[in-house]
C-alpha cells in the first residue's frame, strides 16, 4: 500500500506535466520565467519547456537553441531524476556515491557558468574576442 500511494503520486506528476505540455502545444502559451520577468536575465532553466517540446517534435536543432546546457546534460539529469524517483517510491533515504556528489557539484558550477555566459551582451563578447585575437604571441609563450 505504501508503494502504491507513492507510485500514484509519481504518475500524477507525470500526467500533470503531460497536460501542461498539451496546453502549451495547443495554445502556444507557457508559464513565463519569473526570474527573467523581474531581472531581464535568463536563468539557467530558461527555455527548458521549449527544448522539451522541440524534442517531442524531433526538432533537435530548436531544442539545442532553446537551452544548450540542459540539452547537452540531459542524460546526466535524467539519471539523477530516475534515481531520486525510484528512491522516493521505495521510501528510501536518498544517498549518493562519491562520484555522484562530485558530478552534482560539477553540474552546479557548469550551470552557474552558463548563467553568466548566456547573459553577457553580444557587444561585450565581440570586444573580448577582439582583445584576445590581438594579443601578441610573445605574451602567450
Amino acid at each position: 500500500m505504501y508503494y502504491k500511494n507513492r507510485i500514484c503520486k509519481v504518475i500524477g506528476c507525470i500526467l500533470l506535466c503531460m497536460i501542461y505540455a498539451g496546453f502549451v502545444l495547443r495554445f502556444n502559451v507557457g508559464i513565463p520565467c519569473i526570474f527573467y520577468k523581474i531581472t531581464g536575465l535568463k536563468c539557467p532553466g530558461c527555455g527548458i519547456t521549449r527544448m522539451l517540446l522541440s524534442i517531442w517534435k524531433l526538432d533537435f536543432r530548436s531544442a539545442y537553441e532553446a537551452n544548450q546546457m540542459i540539452f547537452i546534460l540531459q542524460p546526466v539529469l535524467y539519471y539523477f531524476i530516475v534515481k531520486n524517483v525510484l528512491a522516493y517510491i521505495r521510501g528510501q533515504q536518498m544517498t549518493y556515491r562519491r562520484w555522484e556528489n562530485v558530478l552534482l557539484y560539477i553540474l552546479i558550477v557548469l550551470m552557474l557558468g552558463f548563467f553568466v555566459i548566456r547573459n553577457i551582451p553580444p557587444e561585450i563578447c565581440s570586444r573580448i574576442i577582439d582583445c584576445i585575437r590581438y594579443i601578441p604571441v610573445e605574451i602567450l609563450t
